[in-house]
């Protein structure tokens, strides 16, 4: 059984890979700290995380718990072009409700498609609020820039309620 949180994660998650196929063949759902502390960050690689859910008392209809979830998309690039045409695309296509699937009866881990392949129950939308894109330099141990990358943020609202 998928939480509504962990419905949304899968959406955002799905939202941004299906958006992603055939440019980025490396979309995780998780910070590639380790990677990274490694030196085996697969380049292209765009990293989707959410960073923190706020409760908002007093918002929305009586009786509904309604949430604030911050997120960050990292895009690690080989050059800077490149990593500002797929945070450009990223940020762009955040200018749309996503939609929040219902991922409890089990999913395809590869596409986010129902067992029988088949797109998953819409549950509601999430409208993306307050974007922004930030330029991170990373720089190895002889201060050469390792690869390129950028930060897009944005918060989400959605309600508990299913």
């Amino acid at each position: 059984m998928s939480s509504k949180i962990r419905n949304e994660d899968l959406s955002i998650y799905f939202f941004i890979k299906d958006l992603l196929a055939g440019k980025v063949s490396n979309v995780i759902d998780s910070y590639p700290y380790t990677d990274i502390m490694n030196d085996k960050l697969t380049i292209p690689t765009v990293a989707i995380e959410h960073r923190q859910t706020e409760d908002m008392r007093g918002v929305g209809e009586l009786g509904s718990s309604w949430f604030r979830r911050s997120w960050v998309i990292n895009v690690f690039a080989e050059t800077d072009t490149k990593r500002d045409d797929i945070a450009e695309l990223i940020f762009n296509s955040l200018d749309i409700p996503v939609p929040i699937r219902d991922y409890s009866l089990g999913y395809r881990k590869e596409t986010g498609k129902s067992l029988l392949g088949t797109d998953l129950r819409i549950i509601e939308y999430v409208q993306p609020e307050d974007r922004t894109v930030r330029p991170i330099y990373t720089f190895n141990d002889l201060n050469k820039l390792k690869y390129w990358q950028t930060a897009i943020s944005f918060s989400t609202i959605s309600t508990q309620a299913v």
